[in-house]
């Protein structure tokens, strides 16, 4: 294990010099200052609108797209932390030195995905954590279960990551950031489907929209974060969070987590044993 520790440090370090990195990072300052400046420009009366506060409605909402955003950013840092984690660097020899004994495939496998895993995550919650103060700070609202929100979000990122991860032993670089946004716009579609038939007068798109929640456990996990932002609230400010942005809200609870494990499991299997039969 401690052959993994030092690819996990080499990794880690190199996820941070990376110039893509960089760049987030002030993309997400100037997110966080846009967000703030468009939060202050928020100045709605305290009536009362179907039972609920104007102004909390309006938090719920900003909020609500705040964290698409957030999801989003935490999803393009996990594919370019692992976009070319096996056969990019395989195509630019540094496999070839690194998989030697005593390292293994899986030791150099498990420190890359958990150092991509580690900066992901940190960034999600922290930017997580700045929206929330943002939002309490200058509109005056929290939700009920936030925790639970940012770790649902944290959990999809992750899941990214390891898919990400596995396609890399099959594809370049280009090639493998392609298919793993087309698979997280399938996670968005099927969302959409999902809140056509949020009534239930549309069971075949019910049916698909369950479907690929199964296939992109991580939109699954997205969905159930927004589930719980709407935990404890009433009236429009629970209709306008359980419609989504991007896709509908729903409650995962246990079953989202169970399923989340055993796709980690099954898909860090498949990247193992793929990464053992390819030739270097």
């Amino acid at each position: 294990m401690r052959s993994t520790w030092v690819v996990f440090g080499y990794a880690l370090r190199e996820s941070l010099r990376r110039r893509v990195f960089h760049a987030g990072l002030v993309l997400t300052a100037v997110f966080l200052g846009l967000y703030t400046l468009g939060c202050s420009f928020v100045h709605v009366p305290q009536a009362n609108i179907i039972g609920e506060k104007v102004d909390v409605y309006a938090a719920a909402v900003i909020f609500g797209l705040a964290v698409f955003a957030i999801y989003f950013f935490g999803v393009s840092l996990a594919i370019f932390l692992t976009i070319s984690a096996v056969r990019g660097d395989a195509e630019q020899g540094v496999l070839q030195a690194l998989i030697v004994r005593p390292l293994a495939r899986w030791q150099f496998l498990f420190g890359r995905l958990l150092a991509a895993i580690t900066v992901a995550v940190i960034y999600v919650a922290i930017t997580f954590a700045a929206a929330l103060a943002i939002t309490d700070v200058t509109l005056g609202w929290t939700p009920h279960h936030a925790l639970a929100a940012g770790l649902e979000i944290s959990a999809a990122i992750a899941v990214v990551a390891v898919v990400s991860m596995l396609s890399s032993v099959y594809l370049s670089g280009v090639a493998n950031g392609i298919g793993i946004f087309m698979l997280f716009g399938a996670g968005l579609f099927g969302g959409l489907l999902g809140q056509i038939d949020a009534n239930g007068s549309f069971p075949k798109l019910g049916q698909t929209a369950t479907v690929i929640r199964y296939v992109t456990p991580f939109e699954w996990l997205y969905q159930s974060s927004l589930g719980r932002l709407i935990q404890g609230e009433n009236g429009i400010t629970q209709i306008a969070l359980g419609l989504g942005p991007f896709g509908g809200s729903v409650q995962g609870g246990t079953t989202v987590w169970l399923w989340s494990a055993v796709y980690v499991l099954v898909v860090a299997g498949a990247t193992v044993f793929a990464f053992a039969r390819r030739d270097l």
